[in-house]
């Protein structure tokens, strides 16, 4: 065997131990450094070490090479204690080489730790990166080999502090499926062109964590970015010598590695870091960040693909080889090779890759590139192999978002809708089905009506539910939305194949001229089907993703492969926006984000709610009349109406109540003329409002057509907020300037009352007034919401046992005086103390330290509520101790005062002095919890009502009305204490007595 390998590197001395066989790659342990390799074939490996050439920073030289002797389970390893973070390192590897028996080892090709956090670095392409001799021109030259040393071509590794970086109180903002709008982007692409964005960040992770970015994705609401490939990739030869690149990055040779081509910062270990601050960032605001990966592959190619990696470290043991003859690889990607997910250890990569991007990373999910190759086991996709098995029994990759695209190139590789459980799948019977429908191919309507719903077809005899599919239109291979209603064919001539790469077959509809044009009616045309297609989406069950782009109109010129083509074709052109259509696009989510009924949990039965009304869904023809069987199979038949009962969701409320919403009637029309339609009878609705016809431009304001009860409630609101504000600040002012008010112990209670109340309407209150305003909460991040639930639920809840203890306290004052006095810190300081610790300490126990899972809806009054409350047990306790039982006590202790006096009244009154002071606590009493009742009353009574009977109309009546009238128990405060509180009263009359008289 030819070898030009330097013995004398052996001789280098170097502080070595024994080190440890896990954690594999290089992990540093504040002391010094691990390394571990996985090869079951190799005779020797060689830790390589880098460091910076004098004269040139960015030029490494091979410094040290240290024979790494341990094996423990055919884990090579070795434990550097004088190496710290920033290390430059690679690997090579010595044994067999017999491409027959699949062992492509040579000792002079410099490799990738597969392990490795960080790579500096690009790949330069040059003849010794081949592990042959690439001149030979032979068919058989891969079994020639090549002994050039390929260090100063490829890219090194970096040994990075996993553990430097604060997260701070960075947490997942774990959105529930049903509520997730997924944005799938190009970290470069989408920044690149971006005029309000610091040009040296452009293109880069810190360019998605920019304000600008964050700003763009809230107003949109998007609730998940999906990440194309960002694991460190390559670029194939031909493609380079050609001109291009590898834009997609779906070449990964790092799958542990953020790519430096999308760091701002620095390419030595700052790229890690500079990812972790885009994602807690995005978490901030509420958004999460799943990551677009590609397992089944790797950049190394086929037999005549580079040596790179994992072809010099172990061929044999990380390569789906074939059987006859292990030379060859087999191909289910398209790119030259697939990896083994039936070997052991290649899972294990695969799953330790993934817990790393989960726990060191912080990401929220996957999506699988081609994951029909991972299910293979002998040749067949099964979905009972290893790789779905370790997968939902590992409890750190089991519980975040899991999204395949369900096939691949190789034989029955279209598994749309056969995933098991816990699965979303890229839904492309959707895709297929909404573009032939809305270009008017025949026979749609039944399946048009199943992707519409969920595709039941596909998920539910599985127990899968309609978020199991994820619906989509265009993604980033294929047309774009606008090209989608431009183009009939593909335009991929500037990828240099000739055009013959890309799908053919698009279904696609030009509206009548190829390409753009000046006809004011196609454009307009054109600019409908856009509103269609993203209507369609939006409103369908499922997850909807939506790519980068399409709400701007963005357009490839045609090209439907641009996966080569990181330019112009690429990025998305902030200047030629399309406003219209962006703004269409914000409203569509804010509509699908605000009602429930368009993101069901379950699935539709089409039967009545509840005996005697109508259907949770019903399909009508353009007279008014039901859909009949015969009606789905017409080869014409274009156009069909749907109702959706917003009482029939079949879900319920972080409050327990089941969740209720509007009702809607959508009507679509594929047909290329106007229809004339007739609405349901009144049976299903007796008034219909307008709001949102896709043939027009202009589209209702959400806050105009969500809630008109919610606008009137922000007005009384935002009409009463300042008038309480000053009335609490005036008697405040009272409380500390006259000190006979301020020694009165009865007047304590009054004060704790009001500074409670006072708190909630400037601190709190404002909160639900821009939620009644926007639709949704202030800051959508985890955060916020744990803390406007802490502060909503402790303030209602501190009130109402202040209102309590009042009442109590005031019967001691009347009646029992002397005793009452005798017991003063037992009766008043600690009770009073308690209504203001209680809460506090309860709700920040419940809402961050409880074992559940909050999964916030910010487009929900403070966030949907927390997680405990959909517990049967402690969410019912929660209502009745401090929800209940305190207005009762309250009720019940001011109906016993006022019926004692009424008794004793005659008996009373023959102590004036006695009277005329108790007069007054029982008038402000009486007064107070008035006011408390009526507030409150309803809302128990409400509770009690739906927790024996779950009617839907009064979780609608408290989910609308009562849970806002809840704060005129607050607002109105102020004003019953003045009217209680004499001197206060007194001191008023007397300021307006001596105001100067005019005249």
């Amino acid at each position: 065997m030819p070898v030009n390998f330097h013995s004398e590197w052996e001789d280098s001395i170097v502080t070595t131990a024994q080190g440890r066989p896990y954690p594999l790659g290089a992990y540093y342990d504040g002391h010094g450094v691990n390394f571990a390799l996985y090869s079951e074939y190799a005779t020797k490996v060689y830790l390589c070490l880098f460091e910076s050439n004098h004269d040139n920073k960015h030029d490494l030289i091979e410094c040290t090479r240290i024979n790494m002797k341990e094996q423990t389970h055919r884990i090579w390893h070795i434990y550097l204690p004088d190496v710290e973070p920033g290390q430059i390192y690679a690997y090579r590897v010595d044994g067999p080489f017999d491409p027959h028996n699949g062992h492509r080892f040579n000792v002079n090709k410099l490799l990738i730790d597969p392990y490795a956090r960080a790579i500096t670095g690009t790949l330069e392409w040059h003849d010794s990166l081949f592990g042959y001799n690439i001149h030979d021109p032979s068919p058989d030259k891969d079994l020639t080999m090549n002994v050039e040393d390929s260090a100063p071509y490829i890219p090194k590794c970096v040994v990075i502090d996993s553990n430097s970086f604060n997260w701070g109180s960075d947490a997942p903002p774990n959105t529930p499926l049903n509520e997730t709008i997924i944005y799938e982007l190009h970290v470069k692409g989408f920044t690149k062109l971006h005029p309000d964005i610091p040009e040296e960040i452009r293109g880069t992770y810190a360019a998605i964590a920019h304000p600008v970015t964050i700003s763009y994705f809230k107003k949109l609401g998007v609730t998940a970015i999906e990440l194309m490939p960002v694991q460190h990739f390559v670029t194939d030869r031909h493609i380079k010598f050609r001109g291009l690149t590898n834009y997609w990055g779906y070449h990964t040779i790092g799958f542990f590695a953020p790519d430096i081509r999308y760091s701002s910062s620095g390419t030595y270990g700052e790229q890690v870091l500079e990812f972790k601050r885009m994602v807690k960032k995005l978490h901030k605001a509420g958004i999460e960040v799943i990551l677009d990966v590609a397992y089944n592959h790797t950049g190394e190619g086929n037999q005549f693909g580079p040596t790179l990696s994992f072809k010099g470290i172990d061929n044999r043991s990380y390569y789906r080889l074939a059987e006859n003859d292990k030379r060859f690889y087999f191909d289910y990607t398209g790119t030259g090779n697939t990896l083994n997910c039936r070997l052991p250890n290649v899972l294990r990569l695969i799953m330790d890759s993934l817990r790393y991007w989960i726990l060191d990373m912080h990401v929220d999910g996957f999506r699988f590139d081609l994951a029909a190759t991972l299910a293979r086991e002998l040749h067949a996709v099964d979905r009972l192999s290893a790789f779905f098995d370790i997968i939902h029994q590992d409890p750190v990759i089991g519980r975040v978002k899991l999204l395949a695209e369900p096939w691949d190139l190789g034989e029955g590789g279209y598994q749309v809708g056969k995933f098991p459980p816990g699965w979303a799948e890229w839904n492309g019977k959707y895709r297929d089905c909404v573009r032939d429908y809305w270009r008017g191919q025949p026979s749609m309507l039944s399946e048009f009506a199943e992707r519409f719903t969920g595709s039941s077809d596909l998920y539910r005899e599985e127990r899968r539910g309609p978020t199991a599919s994820i619906n989509f239109l265009t993604a980033h291979d294929g047309f774009t939305l606008n090209d989608l209603v431009t183009y009939n064919e593909k335009h991929n001539e500037r990828n240099g194949e000739n055009n013959v790469d890309g799908e053919s077959y698009n279904r696609s509809w030009n509206c009548g001229v190829e390409g753009p044009t000046d006809d004011v009616h196609i454009n307009e045309f054109r600019d409908c089907q856009k509103r269609n297609f993203l209507t369609t989406l939006f409103l369908s069950q499922g997850i909807p993703m939506l790519v980068a782009g399409d709400e701007l109109s963005r357009t490839q010129q045609g090209n439907n492969n641009a996966y080569c083509q990181d330019n112009e074709i690429s990025w998305l052109n902030w200047e030629k926006a399309d406003h219209h259509l962006l703004e269409f696009t914000r409203r569509l989510i804010s509509l699908r984000r605000q009602h429930p009924v368009f993101r069901r949990c379950t699935w539709f039965d089409g039967q009545p709610v509840r005996p005697g009304s109508v259907e949770d869904i019903a399909w009508f023809k353009f007279d008014g009349e039901h859909m009949k069987a015969e009606d789905w199979q017409q080869d014409y038949a274009k156009s069909f109406g749907v109702f959706m009962n917003g009482r029939g969701i079949c879900s319920r409320t972080a409050f327990g109540r089941q969740r209720v919403d509007k009702s809607f009637y959508i009507i679509f029309n594929a047909y290329y003329g106007y229809i004339n339609y007739k609405l349901p009878g009144e049976e299903y609705a007796k008034n219909w409002m307008l709001i949102l016809d896709t043939n027009l431009k202009p589209m209702t304001q959400p806050e105009q057509y969500t809630s008109y009860s919610q606008f009137i409630i922000f007005l009384i609101l935002l009409i009463l907020i300042i008038p309480s504000i000053l009335c609490s600040c005036f008697i405040f002012y009272h409380f500390f300037r006259l000190r006979e008010v301020r020694q009165r112990i009865n007047n304590h209670i009054v004060l704790v009352l009001l500074i409670l109340t006072f708190i909630q309407v400037t601190g709190e209150l404002p909160l639900t007034l821009i939620f009644l305003h926007t639709g949704s909460a202030v800051v959508s991040s985890r955060g916020f919401c744990q803390f406007w639930i802490i502060f909503n639920y402790m303030l209602f809840t501190g009130s109402l046992w202040t209102m309590a203890v009042a009442s109590i306290q005031r019967y001691w004052l009347v009646f029992h005086r002397t005793f009452f006095d005798r017991h003063l810190f037992l009766l008043h300081y600690i009770p009073l103390c308690l209504c203001v610790l209680y809460p506090v300490v309860l709700y920040s126990y419940l809402v961050t330290r409880y074992s559940c899972v909050n999964n916030y809806d910010y487009s929900s009054w403070t966030c949907g509520g927390a997680c405990y409350l959909y517990e049967p047990v402690l969410g019912t306790l929660d209502w009745v101790v401090n929800g209940c039982i305190n207005v009762l006590l309250s009720t019940f202790a001011t109906l016993l005062i006022v019926i004692r006096v009424l008794i004793q009244k005659s008996r009373v009154t023959t102590q004036r002095s006695i009277w005329n002071r108790s007069r007054r606590l029982i008038v402000q009493l009486v007064a107070l919890s008035t006011l408390y009742i009526l507030v409150w009353l309803p809302c128990v009574l409400c509770f009690v009502i739906t927790l024996f009977t779950s009617s839907p109309f009064l979780s609608s009546i408290y989910s609308e009305y009562l849970s806002y009238y809840q704060y005129l128990s607050s607002l109105l405060c102020p004003f019953v204490c003045l009217a209680g509180l004499h001197k206060v009263r007194h001191a008023l009359k007397c300021k307006n007595q001596l105001q100067p008289q005019n005249g």
